[in-house]
């Protein structure tokens, strides 16, 4: 993949037209440990885990607390009327939203420290740290840790059929299924783009001169209003 095409595009149509250091390093990290893991899977498998950092966490791409919260502090105090939010004995901790893919509630860190030997329930925010939250975004989209049927990725987007809509249930229902489609597409039209152009010397940054697009929010609002127009 040509690194350079990749991000010229996702420059300008995920990012506004500017992409932090924060963005461009927590994406290589992404790339890498995919290209580690799950290198011989379909690109739209890999756009659309891309997609829902983009949405989860910001254009800083980077783990966060849940409400982007400085502080445990600040997060339980925001986080206050949540179930999930509260402190659980023994170790008094709160199981909110962290890292990429916002792991939420006692028994999902439990659950992820014994598939990833690493301890979660004791020290929550090791889920902050990019080699944790890495693993668990992949490992738990892929394995369909999130959904209540079992569901990973595959089963939405593969080789044969895509429904960036729906494998927004590897994460969370519905919530933001249009939006992160729109950055899935955008992501997967990137990375094709990037492969392309390993294999055609001279290829010119095209997406550097092009118009801004609208961005996935407004589309996705579009959308929606369409869909209910229908019915």
């Amino acid at each position: 993949m040509d690194h350079a095409v990749f991000y010229a595009n996702i420059r300008r149509s995920i990012f506004g037209g500017s992409l932090s250091q924060s963005a461009v390093d927590n994406i290589n990290a992404v790339l890498a440990f995919w290209d580690q893991a799950h290198a011989a899977n379909p690109r739209n498998q890999l756009a659309y885990v891309l997609a829902t950092v983009r949405a989860e966490v910001g254009l800083k791409m980077a783990p966060v607390r849940e409400t982007f919260a400085n502080s445990d502090a600040q997060a339980r105090a925001r986080l206050a009327h949540k179930p999930y939010a509260q402190s659980v004995p023994p170790h008094g901790h709160a199981y909110y939203g962290r890292g990429y893919v916002q792991l939420t509630w006692h028994r999902n860190y439990e659950r992820q420290e014994e598939k990833l030997g690493v301890p979660l329930v004791a020290e929550p925010d090791l889920a902050l740290r990019a080699e944790v939250a890495i693993r668990v975004l992949v490992g738990g989209m892929m394995a369909g840790d999130f959904n209540g049927h079992g569901h990973g990725l595959p089963h939405y987007v593969n080789a044969t059929h895509q429904d960036f809509v729906n494998a927004r249930r590897t994460v969370n229902v519905l919530d933001r299924a249009h939006e992160i489609a729109v950055y899935a597409t955008r992501f997967l039209d990137a990375l094709e783009r990037a492969d392309a152009a390993m294999e055609t010397e001279g290829q010119t940054l095209e997406d550097d001169q092009s118009p801004m697009l609208p961005s996935p929010e407004h589309l996705a609002a579009q959308y929606e209003l369409i869909e209910r127009d229908r019915h």
